[in-house]
């Protein structure tokens, strides 16, 4: 997306069961002018393949796989691939409001 207004951040270690439900609350922001970023830290259950299910041919979201072993690295790491003025960041077993 060119210009965004909003870099969206999710860090994902082993959070399989609610990753989704964090992915599909960004989806049913109003605004749509935003990238988000889901970052998934070496997670060993099967995130990976839940993110990408959940993500496919939304262009607004990216995928990255690190092996940092931190949540606030893996925050840090989203936040600094982002190139939007503003910046929220929402973890993998949260939701945000519709409002």
């Amino acid at each position: 997306m060119n210009n965004p207004l909003v870099t969206i951040v999710i860090p994902c270690h082993n959070y399989a069961r609610f990753v989704t439900d964090a992915i599909r609350s960004v989806q049913a922001q109003t605004l749509n002018n935003f990238e988000c970023f889901v970052v998934n830290d070496a997670s060993d259950d099967n995130s990976e393949e839940v993110i990408l299910e959940a993500i496919m041919d939304d262009t607004r979201f990216h995928y990255e796989h690190v092996f940092l072993r931190s949540l606030s690295a893996t925050r840090n790491y989203g936040i600094a691939q982002g190139s939007a003025p503003f910046l929220c960041c929402l973890d993998a077993d949260d939701t945000m409001g519709s409002e």
